[in-house]
This record gives structure tokens, C-alpha cells and sequence, in this order.
């Protein structure tokens, strides 16, 4: 326990005032400034989770490291005095932009025995963890989003430069596992009225045994994000064995170009408390979104492409076809004799490129 409460607003003034220290280092020294000048045993930092379905964030001064996943049964239960928890617990709640941050929590502490102007000490660290904890999470949003411009700009350089829908696939595919933005992706086609063909997909090397448990599940997702038309999330991946602390989720998407849908773009997250909570399917949705539609149109171009390809070539043999028959209705009836025609047709059947020997016959 610390005692030293005279030079703890100095100490805060000196922490906040020195450029050198991250958010997260900012934060964790304020925690031991107050354990260091005042009366209490530990000083801990609760951060409400950043999206839906993400763990809480803690922050302890005499632990090692800096922020970690907390359970959601471990949060506070809310500001104030809880003289049963940790040995006398006293809560002040984060604010910043009438928006709750989380707690900063005082444990082994005396109300009475802090000394005079402690409050108005806390509330200042409160008021500046607030508004750090509110700069840092604009400052990660930016680097987020330049990351997902960057990322969408090199994806769409790829699929330009794919001459065929099944090279396209697999550098799309083996991108988003490369940069880290999935451990297992999959396309998979639809075609209403024949059997699909088999899907493209990319794994990340340290989940490997999954691969036919990604497979099968995968199928699923497909089936219902064809069948609704729209995006479907599922966070409930657990009918096989995972890796140790791996948190699975899916997000399946409709790959749709003309108003026909193609088929169905699936990635699989790791939510583990090691994983960066940005890199989780919630943060990304908008890029993960970006990307369905890029390859979408990749895809329908292309094969459009390859159809005006196979249409022109049909084209062609037919307009030879119908030279080559106006050529022999000339020699026809230009020729003298039985075998000047026979030698005409079959000399003009065999030349190369030639229509074939058939029709000339």
C-alpha cells in the first residue's frame, strides 16, 4: 500500500503530460501511480467490450502485460462502495461524451481512510481515462479503416489481373488468409439446376486438422445465406474439437452479379483472448462486405468475358463454314468435270484451320 498522497496529483499531471507513453501504457500508470500514493492494495481497469459478442477488457497494475479478456461474470455489478469484494472495493464509473467506458475499481481500500481531495483526484483520472479510452479507439478505427482501403486496393489489383474465375478465386482466397483477415475461407458455387462444383478454398497451416470440420460447416452456412439472401453470422462453432482457447466464428456471404447469385464467400475467425479483437468478423463486416461484392464482380465479368469468348468463336466457325459452302457452290458451277470438283473439295477440306473434311463431303 502506498501513502504518499501528497504528490499524487503531480504524479497524474507527469503521466498525462508525457508524450512517450501508448494508450496503454499511459493507462496502466495511472494505476500505479495510485497504488504507489494511496492506501489500497490494487488498482484495476474494467473497459466495456468495443462490438457485440466481444469480451471485456481488463487492466491490472501489479499484473504483468497490459489489457486482457475478462469473463462478463467478473465485471463490476456498478459504482459505489462493496465492502465484500476483494477485501473492501470501492467502484467509480468511466464516462466520456455521456457514454459509460467501464470502471476503475480500488480494492483493498477504507473510504474514510483516503485522504482529503482524493475524490476529486479519482474523478480527474476517471474524466482522462475516459477521454483516452475514447481517442484511442477513434485512433484504432482510422488505422482500421486506411488497413482495409490498403487491403481492398491489392484485392482489387488481383482480380483485375486474373485472366480465368478459378486463378481469381484463389489469390482472393489466399490473400484473405495471408493478411490474417480469416484462418479458413471458402467460395463455394450455386447452380439451381445442376450439381456445384467443388469449392476454392484457403487454410491457415495452424488449423489444418479443422479442415474438413470448416468443410462441412461451411456447407451449411452456405445453404442458409443463399436461402435468406443475406450475410449469416454464426458465433456457435462447437461440434468438433477446436485448438486450445480458439474461439470460432463464421460469416458467410451471398455472392451475387446481375441479379443472380453465384455463390457464397465463408470466413472463419479466431476470437481467442490472443486474437486481436479488431480482426473478428463484427470490426470487419464492412470490409469482409467490400470484398463479396469486388469478387462478385470479378466473377461475373470474367465469365461473362468467357462467354462473349465462346460466343465469338462459335460465331466465327460459322461464318467460315457458310465462305467455305459459298466457295464450293461456285466451284460447283464452274467446274468441267466430275473430278476437278472432287479434287477442289477435298484440296480446300484438308487446308488448316479448315471446317473439316465432313461438311466438305
Amino acid at each position: 500500500m502506498g501513502g504518499d498522497e501528497v504528490h499524487l496529483p503531480r504524479r497524474i499531471i507527469e503521466v498525462l503530460s508525457t508524450p512517450e507513453l501508448e494508450y496503454p501504457q499511459r493507462a496502466k500508470a495511472l494505476l500505479r501511480v495510485l497504488t504507489a500514493h494511496l492506501p489500497i492494495g490494487e488498482a484495476t481497469l474494467y473497459l466495456k467490450p468495443l462490438a457485440p459478442g466481444l469480451p471485456p477488457q481488463i487492466l491490472r497494475a501489479g499484473a504483468p502485460g497490459f489489457f486482457a479478456p475478462e469473463q462478463c461474470s467478473c465485471f463490476p455489478r456498478g459504482a459505489g462502495w462493496h465492502p465484500l469484494d476483494q477485501g473492501g472495493t470501492l467502484t467509480l464509473e468511466i464516462e466520456s461524451l455521456e457514454r459509460s467506458i467501464g470502471y476503475l475499481c480500488l480494492h483493498q481500500v477504507v473510504p474514510d481512510r483516503l485522504p482529503a481531495g482524493t475524490r476529486e483526484d479519482l474523478d480527474l483520472i476517471c474524466r482522462q481515462i475516459g477521454w483516452m479510452t475514447l481517442c484511442n479507439e477513434r485512433m484504432q478505427h482510422k488505422i482500421q479503416q486506411a488497413e482495409h482501403l490498403q487491403f481492398v486496393a491489392q484485392v482489387s489489383r488481383q482480380l483485375n489481373q486474373a485472366q480465368t474465375v478459378d486463378e481469381m478465386l484463389r489469390e482472393m482466397l489466399s490473400a484473405l488468409v495471408r493478411e490474417n483477415k480469416a484462418i479458413f475461407a471458402i467460395i463455394q458455387h450455386y447452380k439451381p439446376s445442376s450439381p456445384p462444383g467443388q469449392p476454392f478454398f484457403a487454410i491457415n497451416p495452424n488449423f489444418r486438422s479443422l479442415r474438413e470440420t470448416f468443410i462441412a460447416h461451411a456447407a451449411r452456412t452456405h445453404k442458409n445465406a443463399i436461402q435468406q439472401g443475406r450475410s449469416v453470422l454464426d458465433d456457435k462453432i462447437g461440434e468438433a474439437p477446436q485448438p486450445e482457447n480458439a474461439k470460432l466464428v463464421a460469416l458467410s456471404l451471398p455472392l451475387a452479379f446481375d441479379r443472380h447469385t453465384l455463390g457464397t464467400l465463408t470466413l472463419y475467425s479466431d476470437q481467442s483472448p490472443t486474437s486481436n479483437p479488431f480482426a473478428s468478423p463484427e470490426m470487419n463486416h464492412r470490409l469482409f462486405q467490400d470484398i463479396a461484392i469486388q469478387t462478385a464482380e470479378a466473377w461475373g465479368r470474367i465469365s461473362a468475358l468467357d462467354q462473349l469468348a465462346t460466343v465469338s468463336r462459335e460465331n466465327q466457325r460459322k461464318l467460315l463454314e457458310i465462305s467455305f459452302l459459298y466457295h464450293i457452290s461456285e466451284a460447283m458451277h464452274g467446274a468441267h468435270g466430275m473430278d476437278d470438283l472432287v479434287h477442289f473439295i477435298l484440296s480446300a477440306a484438308v487446308v488448316p484451320d479448315g471446317v473439316g473434311c465432313d461438311r466438305a463431303m
